[in-house]
């Protein structure tokens, strides 16, 4: 999956083990500041200690900014644990995982 397309959604790990009594399930991430990928293009991600760019594909693109916005992609490891799948009418949208009770 790549450019914020939704064929195939291979999703992030769940953040941590869920605590007694809950379990993580995918959700979508309306007014995250994040959207799928819009072009081709690698991930922007730059760790502290080595600081070329991770260079994988991007998946989504987090909004940076409030009066200048910009949007940064990022590749499925450094999303922040937000990724791409299809709803049910085929529109890829942000997904996420959050807690709910078991």
């Amino acid at each position: 999956m790549t450019n914020g397309t939704a064929e195939a959604a291979v999703r992030p790990p769940v953040p941590h083990e869920a605590p007694e009594g809950r379990r993580w399930v995918p959700a979508p991430a309306p007014g995250s500041g994040v959207r799928p990928a819009r072009d081709d293009g690698p991930c922007r991600w730059r760790g502290s200690a080595d600081p070329a760019a991770c260079g994988a594909p991007n998946v989504v693109e987090h909004r940076h900014g409030v009066t200048r916005v910009s949007w940064w992609r990022y590749c499925l490891e450094h999303g922040g644990g937000y990724w791409v799948e299809a709803g049910e009418d085929g529109v890829p949208r942000v997904m996420q995982w959050v807690l709910v009770d078991a």
